[in-house]
């Protein structure tokens, strides 16, 4: 049997801590310090007393942590959502006024936007294109606008 060694009230507190963390029941912890420290039993169980609170103080903490990363992480998912419709509203935008396009996909672009937009009333739609663009009522009826 080895020769018990002293440890400061601190120390011992902080080794508790870890293991602790690593998953020692009291009892463990308890015998483990009775042989190997010059500590009263009484004397481990206030230690291990302060270094349950320490312990539940870092748990709190990591806790307060995750919450904070996990509510960070939310944001910056919605933001590139958000980011993601600005692209396709762009895209769309870039589609209506190019002149290499053909009027039936400029049609479907500006129908698309305006219901991205939440503006997709059809006979308002239908009198802005053909008075506009000179858009017949088949290209309308080709990309399910009302005629």
């Amino acid at each position: 049997m080895g020769t018990k060694r002293k440890i400061s009230k601190s120390k011992a507190v902080d080794e508790i801590v870890v293991l602790l963390e690593n998953g020692y029941t009291t009892q463990l912890i308890v015998s483990e310090f009775c042989s190997n420290f010059h500590l009263t039993e009484r004397t481990i169980y206030n230690y291990l007393k302060e270094a349950k609170q320490k312990h539940t103080a870092k748990q709190i903490e990591i806790e307060k942590e995750l919450m904070n990363v996990d509510v960070e992480s939310k944001k910056e998912s919605r933001k590139r959502e958000i980011l993601g419709v600005l692209d396709i509203q762009e895209t769309l935008s870039k589609i209506i006024v190019s002149s290499n396009e053909s009027t039936t996909d400029k049609l479907k672009a500006v129908s698309e936007l305006n219901r991205m937009l939440g503006a997709h009333d059809s006979d308002k739609l239908r009198r802005e294109l053909t008075e506009n663009n000179n858009v017949s009522n088949n290209d309308l009826i080709k990309i399910n606008i009302n005629v």
